[in-house]
């Protein structure tokens, strides 16, 4: 993945409004494009709430960059579009890397779950019609690529 010259940054609000600067996009156009509130737009942007990690990756998905906490920090990342390269991974991990891969993948699990939830529960409504189960299956996919293309990996 490419970096931007500064992407490190306090807040994911902060993050997020260099992220649609340099995607040259506008708070408004982020709202439309991922059917979110323009008010909660406004509450990410300023800090007022941090998205949840599924949520965080529908704003940042059709921005064309990723922003990943690492150890208190915001990194933004410009999007690679190589997901069908698949790369040797070597990784030397520390204790504490450890700990928060596995926290972090832990996170990742949970989310499934709640999707896998989600996903029988839709299938088990009979008051849905099946257009409706097809938009919401539709969702549902989504949500699980953008949360697996969120799992980092390292490189060499």
């Amino acid at each position: 993945m490419s970096t931007l010259k500064s992407n490190r940054f306090h807040s994911f609000g902060l993050a997020l409004k260099e992220t649609l600067n340099k995607a040259g996009v506008t708070p408004a156009w982020l709202a439309r494009t991922t059917g979110k509130d323009k008010g909660q737009i406004s509450k990410y942007l300023n800090d007022k709430i941090l998205p949840k990690r599924i949520t965080r990756l529908e704003l940042t998905s059709p921005i064309g960059y990723d922003i990943i906490e690492i150890e208190g920090e915001w990194e933004v990342h410009k999007q690679s579009g190589s997901a069908d390269k698949v790369e040797e991974i070597i990784v030397d991990y520390s204790v504490e890397d450890f700990s928060n891969e596995k926290q972090n993948l832990e996170s990742v699990f949970a989310e499934i779950l709640a999707l896998n939830k989600l996903f029988n529960e839709m299938i088990l409504n009979d008051k849905l019609s099946e257009k409706e189960k097809k938009i919401q299956l539709e969702m549902i996919k989504q949500k699980l690529v953008l949360l697996i293309r969120s799992i980092p990996y390292t490189t060499s």
